[in-house]
Order: C-alpha cells, then structure tokens, then sequence
C-alpha cells in the first residue's frame, strides 16, 4: 500500500502520517508500538518536542514526534532544549526521554505509596 492510500484509507493528514512514519509508528520516547491493539492505538499522540518558546508553540514538523499519551503526559510541558537553541533533535529526545523516565519513576513510587495506604484504609 502506498503512502497516499494509508492515508486515503485511514483518514490521515500527511503530517500526522510522516511523523508517525518517522518513529515507524512507535512513541519516540517509550517505543510504544501504536499498531499492536486497540489499547496501544489509543495511546497515539503528536507531541511538541519543544513545547513553547516564549509563549509561542512550534508547529513544524520538525519539533513534532509520534509519543504514546502517557508519556506526553508525563513530558508535559518540559523543553528537552532548555535555553540550547541549536540541540539535534536525536539530542531532544534522548533528553525527553531521561525527563520522562525520572518523572515515571517518582509518580511510580507515589502510586505504590497510594495502593498501600489504600489496602489500609478502614472500612
């Protein structure tokens, strides 16, 4: 199948398509494959890899990646750039995805934390 059909096929906008497409339909930051099940399908975002800058959001492709809802969400609204203004874009996400990991990690904790007081809690 051609690009084009996908897209005709599926209902696609050629963005969403070739940032998708780009990460092989995967969340660039957990590699979240989109297509496995429906579950994994509704997980799919476009996600800004650098959110805003001065209050302004890029919205070329190129600051765009394919990221599941979770780890947009825990993403949020961090720049990977910080005040770098020439950082690759491999940089960005490698520095998006250490972000996201720590923020995981700690939320994680916090989750653990809730289900044990919830086990205790009196009825």
């Amino acid at each position: 199948m051609s690009p084009e059909q996908f897209m005709k096929n599926f209902n696609w906008s050629m963005e969403t398509f070739l940032v998708a497409r780009k990460t092989k339909f995967q969340c660039a930051y957990c590699n979240l494959f989109f297509f496995k099940d429906i579950d994994s399908w509704t997980q799919f975002n476009v996600d800004h890899l650098r959110p805003r800058k001065d209050g302004v959001r890029d919205e070329r492709i190129a600051n765009k990646v394919a990221a599941c809802w979770t780890c947009n969400k825990l993403k949020s609204n961090f720049d990977p750039g910080g005040d770098d203004c020439i950082v690759s874009k491999l940089e960005l996400i490698e520095r998006a995805k250490s972000y996201i990991i720590e923020v995981r990690n700690r939320r994680s904790e916090k989750v653990v934390a809730m289900r044990n007081a919830m086990n205790q809690l009196n009825d």
